[in-house]
């Protein structure tokens, strides 16, 4: 094994100086390759509505979270809402995948939409594994 002095005043040999330079830039920005964090795809809807904008009706009418993978439901999550220049409401812990009375009477009390529903900490099992899916948000129309 060959081994490189180095001296760091009057003449520092180039390759000394190289295998410096590279010292230094592999340990101040990270060198090494980072894994770039998973990011979940929603594979769970509200009222089986894929869109952003959800009329109000669609939810009295199919008031449940559920998956669009074969296989898999919805185990759990948790709801909250910001209406339209009011507060912020939530999360609601659910369990299953009916979205409960006391949560659809809130809804209906916005007739006129403007409602921000944040499906979040969706739980599903799929062929008898526990997994997780991305975040939800809809906007109410009337």
């Amino acid at each position: 094994m060959r081994t490189v002095k180095m001296s760091f005043g009057v003449g520092t040999t180039a390759p000394a100086a190289i295998l410096l330079v590279l010292l230094l830039a592999c340990t101040s920005h990270g060198c090494y390759a980072q894994k770039k964090p998973e990011r979940k795809v929603s594979v769970a809807q509200l009222a089986n509505f894929a869109d952003i904008n959800i009329p109000l009706k669609t939810i009295i009418d199919n008031p449940v979270i559920n998956t669009t993978v074969t296989g898999c439901e919805v185990t759990g999550y948790t709801i909250s809402f910001l209406p339209k220049g009011g507060e912020f409401k939530g999360p609601y812990k659910t369990t299953g995948n009916k979205i409960s009375e006391n949560n659809l009477s809130y809804l209906k009390a916005f007739s006129d939409g403007g409602v921000r529903i944040f499906v979040e900490d969706i739980h599903m099992k799929c062929s008898g594994k526990d997994t997780t899916a991305a975040t939800l948000i809809y906007k109410t129309a009337p």
